[in-house]
This record gives C-alpha cells, structure tokens and sequence, in this order.
C-alpha cells in the first residue's frame, strides 16, 4: 500500500539541527521534504496527518537487544542455549513483548541476540521495522537461514558489547545519550545513522510532549533529553509502515503477549 503522511509538531529534531515548529511529509516511505512553519496547502491533502501541537519529530533510534532473554528477566538460572534451540514460532513470540516496547520507546532498528537469521526476518515480514542480528557462539548455534532483508549480521557481539539492552525502557533511561549511542552504533557497522532529511527512508518517533515524562521538555532544551526520559511513542514510521499509532502498537496484541510469557514459565517449570 501506498500513501503519503503529513506529520506536523511544535518541535522537529533532524538530527543535525532543531527545529522550533515545522513538518515533515512522506511518501512512499522517503522524506519528501520538511521545513519550518506550517505546511504548503498542498501537503495538508496527505492521506495520513499525524502529530500536531506539542508533539516532537524525532529521528527513530537503533539498539542491540536480547529478546530471548527479555521474557526471563525476573528468572535466574535459565539455560539459554536450550532455549535457543526452541522452535521458530516459540522464538517468535518470545521476541514480541521485548519488540514490542523497543517501537514504544522509539526504536526503528533493532539487532537482535538470536541464534540464527530466521527469528529477525520473520520480525521484519510479520511485524516490520529493520532488523540485524548477533549470533549466539557461547551455544555453538550455526547460521543457516538467508541473510536476504537483514539490515546488518554481525559474526560476534564484540562490536556492540555494552549496548546490550533488556528493556528499552529502562535502559534507554539510563544512557547517557541514547541519540549518539544510536549514532555511535550505526557508525560502527556501517548503517544509516539516524536523521530526518529529504531523500532518506522514513525512521521517525513522535513524541507527545503534553504528557510525563517528557512534558517539563521546553524549546529551549536540547531535545536529546527526550529519549533520555523514556517517553512513549504516539507514532513510529519506518518507511511505508507505520509501527506504532497514537500510542497503540499496530500488530502485537494483547494475545501475543500473553503467549510469550506462558512459553517463559514453562522453561522456567523444566529448568527448576
């Protein structure tokens, strides 16, 4: 499907530049343009507007992330090369609920610590946004699956060690400068580094900047503090696809969830 989106806000941070009050148009996935003001009338006519008074246009970040561990964080003793061996829909939606609150807290990109290439691919058909991925060597796990649709692959986790995260929420809180670890990280392996500029593919978080924890950000603040803060995403684009809409994930349902977790406490039942 194709549709172009109009996304207005108080505050638009490009990456490379701040912008107090402005848009940006898509289509097609691309940036189309954006710029300062209101709109031209021309652009209001897209068939998706989004954002609007106190909202921040921000660049979507990338992350390294454990999302078979996710669900077992509470769980001490786990086995996890076992549980690497699980089957490919059981590694699916033990991944969810870890996927799910990435694109809630503004991740567009996400590696993965998988034990193969097929639980990223399936995320990017089933569920979308960009997906690389971080074997697993400690459980002597080989890769088999095609690489086809990966953003990145990566033959060990050196590269990323210490930007492991098991809960972007929290962990997004406690960098520093999660704008700059994405930037950082994207620079490492060769990827887009994150921004909102005409030409490039569409990763853009908007974040309602009437609600806590980011409603004390003024225009005169750096707006890196946003991601600092842990905000929720009202809206998440990654191209075409839009991931996250007015604070409801689009495709992980309440049911998903609920599975990924009955998985975990059974692993937990067989490993005690």
């Amino acid at each position: 499907m194709t549709y172009d989106v109009l996304i207005t806000g108080s505050l638009i941070f490009t990456g490379s530049e701040t912008i107090a009050g402005g848009y940006v148009y898509i289509k097609s996935g691309i940036v189309k343009d954006l710029g300062s003001g209101t709109p031209p009338e021309d652009l209001t006519y897209a068939s998706l507007i989004l954002g609007g008074p106190r909202r921040a246009i921000m660049p979507s970040l990338i992350g390294v992330f454990d999302p078979i561990g996710y669900p077992f964080r509470a769980s001490r003793g786990i086995d996890r090369c076992r549980i690497s061996r699980l089957g490919g829909e059981e590694l699916f939606k033990l991944s969810l609920p870890l996927v799910y609150e990435a694109h809630m807290t503004g991740y567009g990109d996400i590696i993965l610590l998988a034990p193969n290439a097929e639980l990223p691919i399936t995320l990017s058909q089933r569920v979308g946004g960009g997906y690389g991925y971080a074997p697993l060597p400690e459980c002597g796990v080989k890769v088999t699956a095609p690489l086809e649709g990966l953003t990145v692959a990566l033959d060990s986790i050196e590269p990323v060690k210490g930007q492991v995260m098991m809960s972007p929420a929290r962990d997004t809180a406690r960098l520093e400068d999660p704008y700059e670890a994405s930037r950082g990280l994207a620079e490492s392996l060769g990827l887009e580094e994150p921004s909102i500029r005409v030409g490039s593919k569409a990763r853009i978080a908007v974040y309602n900047l009437s609600k806590p924890p980011v409603f004390t950000v003024g225009r005169d603040v750096d707006p890196r503090i946003i991601y600092g803060l842990a905000g929720q995403v009202e809206s998440l684009l990654y191209g075409d696809t839009i991931l996250v809409d007015t604070g409801e994930h689009l495709w992980i349902v309440e049911r998903h969830l609920r599975e990924a977790y009955r998985i975990a406490e059974k692993e937990v039942e067989n490993n005690s």
